[in-house]
């Protein structure tokens, strides 16, 4: 439930072209596009909500709920890492880690 929020809004987002200037590119990659089934990402303050409690938080349970979120807003929509990409969720969370606890780091 916590992870519809960001699926919430009456715009829908589209990835940045600019994901398409990276450096590593492979050949015949087309950046995907919302699926138009209410799956893609609308609403980016409800994501940053979700990622800044998963980077502040210590406890275990909500670190592990966060998580389930965050994968399934992923996963809803092939769209939905490129059009989060400019929040740098994953380098966050990578940074952050190790100072989470051993359950949530395995």
């Amino acid at each position: 439930m916590v992870a519809s929020l960001s699926m919430c809004g009456y715009i829908e987002l589209r990835p940045s072209q600019a994901s398409m200037g990276s450096l590593f590119q492979m050949m015949g990659f087309t950046l995907p596009l919302p699926s138009g089934r209410g799956a893609s990402v609308r609403n980016i303050q409800a994501f940053q909500v979700l990622q800044s409690v998963f980077l502040k938080s210590n406890s275990a349970v909500l670190c592990c709920t966060i998580l389930d979120a965050i994968s399934s807003v992923y996963h809803a929509d092939n769209a939905n890492y490129f059009i989060l990409e400019g929040q740098h969720t994953l380098p966050q969370f990578a940074e952050k880690i190790h100072l989470k606890p051993q359950e949530i780091q395995v």
